[in-house]
């Protein structure tokens, strides 16, 4: 089932389009853009339409066929891309999915946790090294 919305018309189309009527008339207007409707949605070839108006729609078949490829690669990336994130995302049992924010800030406390069990750890030592700071004082490490 085709998705896509609709097509592009190329600079000169109104031209065409006004010439076809003008030899044809309206009728055969009306024909080449149902024809190119049916083409585009999904690659109906036209029947019974005018002379004229056949002319004027193979002229724009190869651009309504590159669109139409053009738009079934966009989808198939589109497709592959959503595939790749669903992959690359953890799930948690309940479903909630983590991304790279919630990992990181969970890493942060782990090492934070690490580091008040270091600075803990070394509460009663004596300080190995004495820096002084620009207000004369000194920090001892």
């Amino acid at each position: 089932m085709n998705t896509k919305k609709g097509f592009i018309f190329q600079y000169g189309t109104a031209k065409q389009i006004r010439r076809l009527i003008q030899l044809s008339g309206p009728e055969a207007a009306v024909g080449l853009l149902e024809a190119l409707e049916a083409y585009s949605m999904d690659g109906t070839e036209p029947e019974d339409i005018d002379p004229v108006a056949e002319i004027i729609f193979e002229g724009m078949r190869g651009e309504l066929d590159r669109d139409r490829e053009k738009y079934e690669a966009r989808v198939e990336q589109n497709r592959k891309n959503n595939e790749k994130k669903k992959k690359n995302s953890p799930e948690e049992p309940n479903g909630t999915q983590w991304g790279p924010m919630e990992t990181d800030s969970r890493q942060k406390t782990e090492d934070s946790r690490q580091e008040i069990e270091i600075k803990d750890s070394n509460a009663g030592a004596e300080p190995l090294i004495g820096l002084p700071l620009n207000d004369g004082s000194e920090h001892e490490v």
